[in-house]
């Protein structure tokens, strides 16, 4: 996992975001208030709490009424509560939601939370042994797995003669001894093919590239496939990884209405 930066400006501004009718309807940062500022999409608040109004009718009332995405959040780690060197964290690692399906994937606001560069070194470790625990409890390699057409003595054999095959093309001086070993791996997947012809060569080399599947993919097609119900990533993915990280961090400074349990994004 790569190694976080600590921000220099605050994680949260929190600039409120009201719609025409005056309802609160999300929170968001200096930049993006004012991008709708710079382009006449709303205008400062006068007669409200600190904030922007939209000028136009949106399409949805954003989160109105969920007092999750309404509130206010602290800059500080919600483990230790330092308010130095603060990084975002997230609980359901991006290994995993990336090959989540678009609904859940395109909302992670819950499951991403301020936490100092200590903390989240704690927290990436445990995070690593869960995802590990969880890839070989479902038989999946950790490093991956194949498909099945590569893991195929025959293509075994292809992928050698194509890496014969790029070396004969691409280097004059190889010496002769060399280049009869690498003719005879040609011959061996190709017998019927004349393994010193640039032609031949040429196919070899056409073969596709091995591809792995990245054990996040597998372990999320494995959780949707059991119960035909994208919802089991919540269930089985999205609701453990909440509760190993309240077990192992303990954080005492979780934003009011955060949940394990929380279903809607």
């Amino acid at each position: 996992m790569s190694r976080p930066v600590a921000r220099k400006t605050n994680l949260y501004d929190n600039i409120r975001v009201y719609g025409p009718s005056g309802d609160l309807m999300f929170m968001t940062n200096a930049r993006r208030a004012n991008w709708y500022l710079d382009r006449n999409l709303a205008e400062n608040c006068e007669n409200m709490d600190s904030g922007i109004q939209l000028t136009f009718e949106p399409n949805g009332r954003g989160h109105y009424g969920d007092p999750f995405y309404t509130q206010e959040l602290h800059n500080a780690c919600v483990v230790c509560e330092s308010i130095d060197g603060l990084v975002r964290a997230h609980v359901v690692p991006l290994a995993l939601r990336r090959f989540f399906p678009v609904q859940i994937k395109d909302h992670a606001h819950h499951d991403v939370v301020a936490l100092c560069l200590k903390c989240h070194r704690t927290w990436e470790t445990h995070l690593q042994r869960f995802l590990n625990e969880l890839a070989t409890s479902r038989g999946v390699p950790v490093n991956g797995q194949e498909s099945v057409y590569t893991n195929t003595l025959f293509f075994d054999g292809r992928v050698k003669a194509k890496m014969a095959a790029s070396a004969l093309s691409r280097y004059n001086a190889i010496p002769e001894a060399r280049k009869a070993f690498l003719r005879g791996r040609i011959q061996d997947a190709y017998p019927e093919l004349d393994p010193a012809s640039p032609a031949t060569w040429a196919y070899a080399m056409a073969l596709p590239r091995p591809t792995v599947e990245a054990p996040g993919s597998i372990i999320v097609k494995l959780v949707i496939g059991e119960s035909k119900d994208e919802s089991a990533i919540l269930r089985h993915l999205i609701m453990p990884l909440r509760a190993e990280f309240v077990r192992a961090m303990k954080p005492q400074g979780l934003p009011e209405f955060w949940s394990i349990t929380r279903e809607t994004p």
